[in-house]
């Protein structure tokens, strides 16, 4: 079952009826959630799953700490496609940035501006494109106007996902500036914006949050700042919108982190195995008509 939360309300009934329950937990799930003794409580039940899968350490490290058993919390990591080349992307006159998400706090859209407008005043040739909507939407354009950045900030609005990763792989960088939400908690699990950008070469400027630094390795794959630092991501972005070279680099060793790591095969295996489940068996009954 997905969620954790989710599965609060179904979980008693399966397994008085015997069935061997599997969970998956996402951001809320070890974040917002376990501030309230109630859902506290409600996932300390789960000691009884056959088990819990989550997609970092950071989250399994949260469940344990919670009391849950750590041979019942699993790490699989997400997967996303992967090209089987690096999508070629030749020099433009501009250097575009792209930040996809919901504009809610723990995606921190105000922070992303505050650092834009920082390292536009340095670089001309900065572009920002905004996929997303959300309860902050107008406070987003209130500074766009405040700021005179309307002419280099594009608010694209919530898109489907396949545009979505059509605008992403015509970045040349991806910002995603995660916080935890100072209302209740929430923090990401790990996005998988970052993992699809990483998936076609395009360098994410992230935080130290969450999950993201066991994908992100600063000056590796990407670059990370600590949360709330705008200056330092400023920095970040004026640094490789002035330098092609660097950004190719990590773009290609962001493709090869998540070809490794985060491919579908090697999420397929890693959850067979922990269910029992045999690849020969999965074709059989693909086969059955």
């Amino acid at each position: 079952m997905e969620y954790l939360d989710f599965a609060d309300r179904w979980f008693d009934f399966l397994r008085s009826r015997n069935v061997r329950v599997w969970l998956r937990g996402h951001g809320v799930d070890f974040s917002a959630r376990l501030t309230e003794a109630r859902w506290r409580n409600a996932y300390l039940r789960y000691s009884d799953a056959a088990g819990i899968v989550v997609p970092s350490n950071f989250a399994a490290s949260a469940l344990v700490t919670l009391g849950l058993p750590a041979n019942r919390v699993h790490v699989v990591r997400y997967s996303v496609d992967v090209p089987p080349s690096m999508p070629a992307r030749a020099p433009t006159e501009t250097v575009r940035c792209t930040m996809v998400g919901r504009l809610v706090a723990k995606k921190a859209p105000m922070l992303t501006l505050d650092a834009f407008r920082r390292a536009a005043r340095h670089d001309p040739r900065l572009e920002l494109h905004i996929v997303g909507d959300g309860p902050l939407m107008e406070v987003v354009r209130s500074y766009l106007v405040e700021h005179e950045l309307a002419e280099r900030v594009h608010l694209h609005g919530r898109l489907s996902h396949a545009r979505t990763l059509t605008m992403i792989r015509s970045s040349d960088i991806l910002l995603h500036h995660a916080i935890t939400s100072p209302t209740d908690g929430d923090t990401e699990g790990q996005p998988l914006v970052i993992l699809e950008a990483m998936a076609v070469g395009v360098p994410p400027i992230s935080t130290r949050h969450a999950g993201i630094p066991e994908v992100v390795i600063d000056r590796h794959n990407g670059r990370l700042v600590t949360e709330r630092d705008v200056r330092s991501m400023a920095e970040s972005i004026v640094e490789l919108s002035g330098n092609r070279a660097e950004r190719c680099r990590l773009g290609a060793s962001a493709q090869r982190t998540i070809r490794e790591h985060h491919s579908h095969q090697l999420a397929r295996r890693t959850l067979l195995g922990l269910l029992e489940i045999s690849e020969t068996s999965t074709r059989v009954r693909a086969e059955v008509p």
